[in-house]
């Protein structure tokens, strides 16, 4: 499964785009390594930027009918903090040996 989002995201971002989000991903997992000095949880980094960096494909909802383009605003929300998580959390395996050296990342807590 990670090999075939490594794979996706570099066929489907520009090459400078996956470079951003690597380093993004490394400062993320560096500030997530720290989480129980500065309350920054996998969780929480998701929830801050998650619904930033992942961008859901336009919905089915009618601008019209607000409870169903409020859930779908929600589910791309939970996506993104999702997505976030998982990259963070498998950054050496997503990204490891294609942007940066294995020592610039230190290992998360368990």
């Amino acid at each position: 499964l990670l090999a075939k989002l490594a794979n996706a995201l570099m066929h489907g971002v520009s090459a400078h785009n996956f470079a951003l989000l690597a380093r993004l991903m490394a400062l993320l997992a560096r500030v997530a390594a720290h989480s129980d000095t500065n309350k920054m949880t996998l969780g929480n980094l998701g929830v801050v930027f998650g619904p930033g960096i992942v961008r859901v494909a336009g919905g089915t909802a009618s601008p019209a009918d607000g409870a169903a383009r409020m859930q779908e605003m929600r589910d791309a929300a939970r996506y993104g903090t999702a997505a976030v998580c998982t990259l963070v959390e498998n950054y050496h395996a997503v990204f490891g040996g294609i942007c940066h050296q294995a020592n610039d990342v230190p290992t998360l807590p368990s």
